[in-house]
């Protein structure tokens, strides 16, 4: 085939070399995201008070009994390609930086936090739950303030992933 007068190929040779061109582009393009950790989480916290009636089992009397139960737990997703080793989990109120975490020993920036080992395989998810956290720590919640509070985790390699956290209060009185 003839172009201005320069052969410039057939048609077959012509799909092939930008056939040959996408499969670069697109080869180089799906390395940067492979290698990028994507995680998603929920958090919902439960927190139950108030006075309820339990039989007493030697007497058979009804006897009152109070509850102020918590309940946190967090979802975690990994919709990356890569497995994520976490490390760290907790509430705050805020989003903080990775300068937060190494200048701050007493970790002022979580209103609640617990150290974790858990291994989240890529595309899969697990959850993390904690029963009876201190309810000290979540003063507004518990009196019924609204309040925008985050839960947070942080890897093994000191990625800090936020997400929201929804809450519910019951009074569980008779």
């Amino acid at each position: 085939m003839m172009f201005l007068g320069l052969e410039v190929g057939s048609w077959a040779e012509w799909i092939s070399g930008v056939l040959a061109a996408l499969a670069i582009f697109f080869g180089i393009l799906s390395s940067k995201f492979e290698k990028q950790v994507k995680l998603k989480l929920k958090g919902i916290m439960l927190y139950h008070y108030g006075c309820v009636y339990m039989e007493d089992k030697n007497t058979g009397d009804m006897l009152p009994e109070e509850i102020n139960d918590t309940y946190l737990k967090i979802n975690l997703t990994n919709i990356g390609l890569i497995d994520i080793d976490i490390k760290e989990c907790g509430i705050s109120s805020n989003t903080f930086k990775l300068e937060d975490i190494w200048t701050d020993s007493k970790k002022h920036y979580a209103m609640y936090f617990d150290e974790v080992k858990l291994h989240i395989h890529s595309k899969s998810g697990l959850s993390i739950n904690k029963k009876e956290f201190p309810i000290e720590n979540l003063g507004s919640i518990a009196k019924g303030k609204n309040r925008r509070l985050l839960v947070y985790v942080i890897d093994q390699q000191d990625n800090i992933y936020f997400g929201k956290l929804k809450y519910k209060i019951k009074n569980v009185s008779d």
